[in-house]
């Protein structure tokens, strides 16, 4: 779960527990391990995500020296809003469902580099249970995205990344 950093809310946590319709972590973290799955809270960089507990099944990381992309490129799906991370996420082929409840808000205040409802409207989701229900074959195929937003031919994803890293 990596959200983009907000003004309007005082932790990447608050966000959780709208996605998890105030269901706490330690509720979170039971389904988590009744289905064998695991959460990786990823704050953004101005964000700090802790908690007073720890969990077995949630890990919270956060600061300025995280690498997002490595944190990504090891998960299954990334849960996010309006994060460019989502971009990061589909360049190495990681399924991605969009938690924005606000939206409209998000849109008027700061505004949106995509077509959201063009684009992105296929694979929202509104809450935990949905995530939950996800499945690999529901996923649009979306490399048509990474096409029209980084005009990146994608034969093989991960190894254009790593030319493109490897000269800077």
């Amino acid at each position: 779960f990596a959200p983009t950093w907000s003004q309007s809310r005082e932790s990447v946590i608050d966000l959780l527990y709208g996605l998890f319709e105030s269901k706490s972590l330690d509720e979170v973290n039971d389904i988590l391990k009744v289905n064998n799955q695991h959460l990786t809270v990823l704050a953004h960089p101005l964000e700090v995500a802790s908690s007073n507990k720890s969990y077995t099944q949630i890990e919270l990381v956060s600061g300025p020296l995280v690498d997002a992309t490595e944190v990504i490129s090891s998960c299954k799906m990334l849960i996010s809003d309006y994060s460019s991370l989502i971009t990061d996420a589909l360049s190495f082929s990681v399924p991605v469902a969009i938690f924005a409840p606000d939206l409209e808000f998000y849109q008027y205040q700061y505004g949106l580099n995509t077509y959201w409802e063009e684009d992105i409207s296929a694979i929202r989701v509104e809450s935990f249970e949905q995530v939950m229900a996800l499945k690999n074959s529901e996923y649009p195929d979306l490399k048509w995205y990474l096409k029209k937003y980084g005009n990146v031919e994608l034969v093989n994803e991960q190894e254009v990344l790593l030319q493109l890293l490897n000269r800077h």
